[in-house]
């Protein structure tokens, strides 16, 4: 079986296929999806995909975050909002949370902040976080390897830092996942972080709607297998072998 380690299917965009994006996830035999909030304007909506049927009878997991793109017009009270929330739901983790230096002004207080609040609620309540670091790789890295290792855990989406970081956040608790871009044979950096991925520290992911693979309009979870060949393929690792070392690391880090 497969596993996504990062999507959002509450995503208006697929909202009137989510029947068909199930499905054929289930028909690909992606048997775990795990799906991150963004703002609490989605909160409810991704809510109410916990628990959505899968194969083999497993069921989609959700995380609960402000993503660093809405941090700046938060309502106030949002920390207390997002902790109740959390503590509603037991399996539940914390995100999208996380800094985006390619937002105009860069990486600003306000992100640093909501960023910090969401990390201390995931290491307070002992919740996994997945992270969103686009442009902002040098000051996110810094600061994971600055602290104790996660009690929980840590997802690092669509990764693009330095493959040099990886055996240290690796010791940290922090886990890689990588989705469509490696479908694009131009992209070297995400081959090269992809060859150097620790393992039982790396995942897939599609990021669903979002980075699709080239020549297709959306992503979703069906697309994880011809993910998963690539990756494969990359470490000369058996695809059976490659699907269960990665859907293993799904599950440590979202039980």
């Amino acid at each position: 079986t497969y596993a996504d380690a990062h999507c959002h299917l509450q995503d208006p965009r697929l909202a009137p296929h989510l029947d068909a994006v199930l499905r054929r996830a289930r028909e690909a035999d992606v048997a775990h999806i795990h799906v991150n909030a963004t703002s609490e304007a989605d909160w409810v909506s991704t809510a109410a995909l916990e628990g959505t049927p899968l194969a083999g009878g497993t069921s989609v997991r959700v995380s609960f975050g402000l993503h660093p793109w809405h941090a700046a017009g938060a309502a106030p009270g949002w920390p207390g909002r997002l902790r109740d929330l959390v503590l509603a739901h037991p399996r539940a983790g914390i995100g999208e949370a996380g800094l985006d230096g390619a937002l105009p002004g860069g990486v600003g207080e306000e992100q640093w902040a909501a960023f910090r609040i969401q990390w201390e609620l995931s290491v307070a309540l002992r919740r996994p976080i997945s992270l969103h670091g686009r442009r902002a790789w040098p000051p996110l890295l810094d600061f994971l390897l600055s602290q104790s290792p996660h009690p929980a855990g840590v997802l690092l989406h669509a990764y693009g830092g330095s493959p040099d970081a990886l055996a240290a956040l690796a010791a940290h608790n922090v886990c890689i996942s990588l989705g469509g871009a490696l479908a694009n044979p131009a992209n070297r950096r995400v081959r090269r972080v992809a060859a150097a991925a620790i393992p039982g520290h790396f995942l897939l992911e599609t990021d669903a709607p979002d980075m699709p693979p080239p020549a297709v309009p959306l992503s979703e979870p069906a697309q994880i297998p011809s993910t998963a060949a690539i990756w494969a393929g990359i470490l000369a690792m058996p695809p059976a072998d490659f699907a269960a070392m990665t859907t293993s690391a799904f599950l440590r880090l979202f039980p």
